[in-house]
């Protein structure tokens, strides 16, 4: 994702390691009237472009004035694309949740 003066202005597989300023983990949040705006563009992109990712109509908001607010998340995440990674993602989930309620009750 490339970010300028703290709005989105490209998002995709195609932009370089050196030009990137974030990585776009496709997690979103869309509330009130911006639900409307986010549905309209995610339609349109996929009338044109069938196998579109959702972050382009994201990129569309912004590029046409929307606020879209950012967050920074650090921690841990997956690209699940495969079965042998979201079988590693759910070993992780399950023994971090173990881990999480067994520290809950110490």
């Amino acid at each position: 994702m490339c970010i300028s003066e703290a709005r989105i202005v490209d998002v995709g597989r195609h932009i370089t390691q050196d030009r990137s300023d974030a990585a776009f983990l496709c997690v979103g949040r869309v509330t009130g009237v911006g639900l409307t705006a986010f549905l309209d563009a995610l339609k349109h992109r996929v009338r044109k472009h069938p196998h579109t990712g959702w972050s382009k109509a994201f990129l569309a908001l912004a590029q046409g004035g929307h606020r879209i607010e950012l967050c920074e998340y650090s921690g841990p995440w997956f690209d699940v694309n495969s079965v042998a990674v979201y079988r590693a993602a759910l070993r992780f989930v399950t023994g971090a949740a173990r881990t999480d309620t067994m520290s809950r009750t110490d």
